[in-house]
């Protein structure tokens, strides 16, 4: 299963919308007039495509909004809201709405914003929290719905930060991971180009990762991948690739759980993707998901950015405990 993840062009909207109305109007009973509103149009939309067709997606508006949804004046080129998350009822459970959340919230970064806030329905409390963000306010309603505000920090750029340092992990991803491996007895593995060891480099921040991180395989020239992983010869930047990543760092290390990332860091194309295109593999168990990535930046941003991700997706494809 591949599920690519990008910021939405205007011939997407219609999609985008529709799904929408699926989901709120159809599935939760949210009034149409108040699921589509006038900042649509100058929102960035994110979306998660599927066999063909959009079955994710969320948006960043530039500023602070109310629990009406109203935006606040004087807020804009500060804190982004984001908002209208919404993941298909049959692609739901693979790390789908986490990736979503993760570009948006890499999006606000990129543009210069300080926090990222949300309006979260109650019950997915705990998905946010998860993503880093931090509860404030009363419980209200919205449409009928109980929701809760919830806000989230941004990094400024660090130029002490560079491609090989390490930095902590934002909303504890690392330490998640490390409990599920401990809880379950797994063996974790990573395999990387893009990101050259930074996911590694991140899960090593877990408790007690020497009891279950194996280690990691930096594939960065096409022929290691081929040696090591048994890569096709071809093109690496595709979820064909990632997917063989995954799977042969698997049987190289006989871990339970791995992980593989490649792509393009920039700043200039390859293989005609763009920089930022990043294809994540997610092994579990015999079974092997893939994942596309559309991140801006720097280079830096781009590796950072993708390592992070991965692990969040690592969680997502984790079965329910």
């Amino acid at each position: 299963m591949t599920a690519e993840v990008r910021l939405a062009r205007s011939a997407d909207l219609d999609e985008v919308y529709a799904l929408r109305h699926e989901v709120f109007v159809l599935g939760q009973d949210v009034p149409a007039d108040l699921e589509r509103d006038e900042l649509d149009a100058a929102a960035d939309h994110a979306l998660a495509r599927l066999d063909g067709r959009i079955v994710g997606t969320g948006r960043l508006v530039d500023g602070r909004t109310d629990e009406q949804g109203r935006l606040l004046p004087g807020t804009a080129g500060t804190v982004g809201t984001i908002g209208r998350m919404a993941v298909a009822e049959d692609a739901r459970g693979a790390g789908t709405g986490r990736a979503l959340l993760d570009l948006l919230v890499a999006r606000a970064a990129e543009r210069g914003l300080s926090a990222v806030e949300l309006h979260a329905q109650l019950h997915a409390r705990g998905f946010y929290e998860r993503a880093g963000f931090t509860p404030y306010g009363e419980v209200y309603l919205e449409a009928g719905i109980e929701h809760l505000g919830m806000r989230r920090e941004l990094r400024r750029g660090s130029p002490g930060l560079r491609r090989g340092r390490s930095a902590p992990v934002s909303g504890d991803v690392a330490q998640q991971l490390a409990e599920r491996m401990q809880a379950e007895q797994w063996r974790f593995a990573t395999a990387e180009s893009v990101t050259a060891g930074l996911v590694a480099d991140r899960a090593a921040q877990g408790k007690g990762a020497s009891e279950w991180l194996l280690g990691g395989v930096v594939a960065y020239a096409s022929e290691t991948k081929q040696r090591l992983l048994g890569v096709a010869p071809g093109p690496v930047v595709n979820p064909e690739t990632a997917g063989q990543m995954a799977r042969g760092v698997a049987e190289l290390m006989a871990a339970d759980v791995t992980v593989s990332t490649t792509g393009v860091g920039g700043p200039d194309p390859e293989e005609g993707q763009p920089a930022g295109t990043v294809w994540v593999g997610v092994w579990v168990d015999g079974q092997v998901t893939t994942h596309r990535l559309q991140l801006a930046g720097d280079p830096e941003d781009i590796c950072t950015g993708a390592a992070e991700a991965a692990l969040r997706l690592v969680l997502g494809a984790l079965p329910a405990r």
